[in-house]
């Protein structure tokens, strides 16, 4: 398995699921992290939130899409 990289983080998961959909929209698989401990907000804090990641391979395109669309 590939080194998957961030490509966006907020302490919202929701944010990250709505940025999650686009991206799976345009044919990106997606990876979420850090979801759970978001739910209790001082981990979320130290933990730097919710993490969208795709594989390298795809980083660039996504930090397109995602710009694109508003995030």
């Amino acid at each position: 398995m590939e080194n998957w990289v961030i490509v966006y983080t907020d302490v919202y998961p929701w944010k990250v699921h709505t940025a999650q959909s686009l991206l799976e929209a345009n044919g990106i698989k997606t990876l979420v992290r850090d979801e759970l401990t978001s739910q209790v907000i001082a981990f979320s804090m130290a933990t730097g939130g919710v993490k969208l990641l795709v594989c390298p391979r795809d980083a660039e395109r996504a930090a397109k899409i995602l710009a694109e669309g508003g995030y």
